[in-house]
């Protein structure tokens, strides 16, 4: 351990088991059966790379992993709003009512979300403080919430190879496109999930940890305990109470017995550029279909959705309210999440892929996105009651106008 307490190790790249670890370099990664197949090199692009400067003066640069878990841009950051601007503007009747309840004042508490992909740079002032300063200009003062702020991080520095730093010993996180002259033969997990509402392509977490090739897949064969690594899985169905899993060379059998491959597991994560992310639960998943990909995700440069939120809220009484938008009090850049979904299947789409939204009579609210899918969600705080209206800029007017939820019958946003 150094004097600044920034503890070197070994150049190998964590998963999100805690102790299992994966390689970064060339180096053997367990089974010599997996090892063969992942022979070809792998865009490093879509890792998160940055350059870390720390207290003591110093400054590290090269591919980065928070904690054990995010790994890549599109991976999620999280925390909460310690300032919520826009809310002065709620009428104060109404926010005198929103105070009457648990679940109403938990609504006037907005937590911080964005990809790692959005952001330009951190800068630690505090143990679990920040400000987050994104590429759209913007910047947030968070604090805690989520263990994104306040946990140790990884960095495999280019020349010092592997470090773990304390959060309390950092200054500046700079976010950069990867300029890593390394390349790894450990590939990313892809392919199609099928649920019972259709099938999802893209990224894809097992259990909402496993996302790696040489990550492992847990369970029992018959009596046997066994750990196989999910790069040798072309498929794996649900048969309850476990699944059915077939092998990349042909063999297949049933597993079950952990959280893995049981209605226990957490969820099974997709993320492509159409919709940002789903979370599929155990009652909607059916299959999932690997594909071998050399591509890691979209690049650092990829996230472009950075502009304000402009467009036209129409109401139920067909006045049309035109300008920069606020959306639900709070979003108002094109990276910012609407959360929602149906049940077992949760949504997180940055607002930038969003055309129009479309609140139903009663429950329900219909979302339409840039490629033309439309999407009919049934739950979520973005789209029910919880939604504290949005705040519409005109041009031509000094203070903006308030629309209440119920009222919107059609919020349609520019690009």
């Amino acid at each position: 351990m150094s004097k600044t307490g920034l503890r070197h190790v070994d150049g190998t790249f964590f998963n999100l088991r805690g102790l299992r670890m994966v390689l970064l370099g060339l180096a053997a990664i367990g089974a010599s059966s997996l090892f063969a197949a992942e022979q070809q090199a792998v865009d490093p692009s879509g890792f998160i790379y940055a350059e870390v400067t720390v207290i003591s003066g110093g400054s590290y640069r090269g591919l980065m992993r928070w904690g054990r878990e995010e790994a890549f841009w599109g991976d999620h950051f999280n925390s909460k709003k310690l300032q919520l601007p826009f809310i002065k503007h709620l009428p104060q009747n109404l926010a005198e009512v929103k105070n009457d309840s648990r679940k109403r004042r938990a609504s006037l508490r907005r937590g911080f979300a964005c990809r790692f992909g959005d952001i330009e740079q951190i800068i630690v002032n505090g143990n679990e403080d920040a400000i987050v300063h994104m590429k759209s200009g913007s910047m947030f003062q968070v604090s805690g919430y989520a263990n994104d702020v306040g946990k140790k991080l990884l960095i495999w520095d280019e020349d010092r190879g592997k470090t773990e730093l304390k959060w309390t010993d950092i200054a500046k996180i700079e976010f950069i496109p990867s300029e890593t002259a390394q390349q790894t033969p450990i590939k990313r997990l892809y392919g199609v999930v099928s649920t019972d509402q259709g099938d999802l392509e893209g990224y894809i977490q097992w259990d909402l940890e496993e996302c790696l090739h040489s990550d492992e897949l847990n369970g029992k064969v018959g009596e046997s305990e066994l750990d196989l690594k999910m790069g040798l899985v072309q498929s794996i169905e649900r048969k309850d109470p476990g699944v059915i899993i077939t092998q990349k060379d042909g063999k297949s059998y049933e597993m079950y017995g952990t959280n893995d491959v049981n209605h226990e597991n957490r969820g099974i994560m997709v993320e492509n550029a159409a919709f940002g992310r789903v979370k599929i639960g155990w009652s909607r998943f059916r299959k999932v279909t690997f594909q071998d990909v050399t591509h890691t995700g979209p690049s650092f440069d990829a996230f472009e959705h950075q502009a304000k939120l402009r467009g036209t809220v129409t109401l139920a009484d067909g006045n049309a309210h035109q300008g920069d938008i606020v959306f639900n009090m709070d979003q108002n850049e094109q990276w910012a999440f609407l959360n929602a979904g149906m049940k077992d299947m949760h949504y997180t789409i940055p607002l930038g892929l969003v055309v129009s939204l479309e609140p139903k009579t009663g429950v329900g609210c219909l979302v339409v996105l840039r490629d033309g899918t439309r999407l009919n969600f049934t739950e979520g705080s973005d789209i029910d009651d919880r939604n504290l209206g949005i705040l519409v800029f005109a041009a031509d007017k000094d203070q903006p106008d308030y629309l209440a939820w119920r009222d919107v019958r059609r919020l349609e946003f520019a690009k």
